[in-house]
């Protein structure tokens, strides 16, 4: 009988669960924090977000220089140009600002 088991040689990655409510929606989601990546200007931390629990965003990351925090969301590249998969009304832009100090806090924790 052939042993039909699949082997995977994945690594399980560390990661830690946030939750947020913001003013117009719910976010939770999962930093992972064991792939960060260091700059010369900023850190950047990859991490899926959910939104109201029913739309998962995989693929954007948290960046963090000396003055700001910001989320990057994914991204195509298209003649040489990336673009957005994923766009946000600038309504929600102070809604984002505080999910990045709740991401933040999180991850300190």
């Amino acid at each position: 009988m052939k042993d039909t088991k699949k082997k995977t040689n994945k690594k399980q990655s560390d990661f830690i669960e946030f939750e947020f409510e913001g003013n117009e929606f719910k976010y939770t989601g999962r930093v992972y924090t064991d792939r960060v990546k260091e700059t010369k200007k900023c850190s950047i931390t990859p991490l899926s977000l959910t939104i109201n629990g029913l739309i998962t965003i995989k693929g954007c990351k948290l960046f963090e220089s000396a003055k700001n925090k910001w989320l990057q969301f994914p991204q195509y590249e298209y003649n040489d140009e990336y673009n957005d998969y994923v766009y946000i009304a600038k309504e929600l832009n102070d809604e984002l600002d505080e999910l990045c100090d709740a991401i933040r806090e999180a991850i300190d924790a």
